[in-house]
């Protein structure tokens, strides 16, 4: 946006931290409420992936419901539901808030967008790709880097207080960006959502499905908060090796089991969209 005195464009990973401090400093920020987000290319709008289907927010709302309604029935019949963390605060639709969270980040269609705390994830995401074939092409494009100066109003965390927890996550019409916790259970390894979430150090930006089809940038009440970097496409491979930052790192399957799960839900999570969005492409290169 045009509201910060930065320069749009870096020439090293040192530079854009020091873009980071200054932004963090020109607000006047005492608080970690500061997020980020990485995509693979500029120009890239800032929208949580069910929204690009549709031009109907009620038909976003329609496949939400039934896309996270089959997931948990295919996890079920295949015996892998206890993979999914489910409620552990004292709230009333804690489980249902925890699904979503957890579907999104075995990248599942949601109205979540996903953020992070820690600015070398969304680096690594606005200038990686999994499929190889699609590093090669997305190194030809210019990445963009987005700070989200999270104004205090719009800012939860986690606890028992939690008001959202307690209520239907398909009727919540605020905007929140949610600083989610992890619970450490006895079975946590094979929680395996909630695993790549702390290590991502994930929050979501949750909006109602009005609001998601307007792209964050786009909202009146957001731009003053939201600045962008661009990472141009010749630094990519270089700013890569710098980050020492692998898929594997974030996406954890390290052991057997962890790899056995996660092979089930990603041909569950492949699945649905071949069923909800039979033409589209999905390719996890942003957060």
């Amino acid at each position: 946006m045009d509201y910060y005195p930065f320069k749009k464009y870096i020439s090293s990973v040192e530079e854009l931290e020091e873009i980071i401090k200054r932004a963090k400093n020109y607000r006047g920020l005492s608080d970690p409420t500061e997020s980020f987000r990485g995509q693979a290319r500029d120009g890239w709008q800032l929208q949580p992936s069910i929204a690009r289907s549709f031009s109907n927010p009620g038909d976003v709302e329609k496949t939400e419901r039934a896309i996270l309604k089959d997931f948990l029935t295919e996890l079920q019949s295949q015996n892998i539901s206890s993979s999914i963390q489910s409620g552990y605060l004292n709230g009333s639709y804690h489980s249902e808030w925890l699904l979503i969270q957890q579907a999104q980040h075995y990248e599942l269609p949601t109205r979540f967008m996903d953020w992070t705390g820690d600015w070398r994830i969304a680096l690594f995401f606005a200038v990686s790709n999994r499929c190889e074939e699609e590093q090669n092409e997305n190194d030809c494009f210019d990445g963009q880097f987005w700070i989200f100066l999270v104004p205090e109003e719009i800012w939860i965390s986690d606890g028992d207080q939690s008001d959202y927890i307690n209520q239907d996550p398909f009727e919540y019409k605020e905007t929140k960006v949610l600083n989610s916790s992890t619970l450490h259970s006895s079975d946590y390894l094979i929680k395996i959502a909630q695993h790549r979430k702390r290590r991502q150090s994930g929050r979501f930006c949750i909006q109602f499905c009005q609001n998601v089809m307007i792209p964050l940038e786009n909202q009146e009440s957001y731009k003053p908060y939201l600045y962008k970097v661009i990472i141009p496409a010749k630094l990519k491979k270089t700013i890569r090796e710098q980050l020492g930052i692998t898929w594997d790192s974030i996406y954890l399957n390290k052991t057997p089991e962890e790899k056995e799960i996660t092979d089930k839900i990603e041909k569950i999570v492949k699945r649905l969209k071949q069923k909800y969005f039979p033409t589209n492409g999905y390719t996890k290169n942003t957060i």
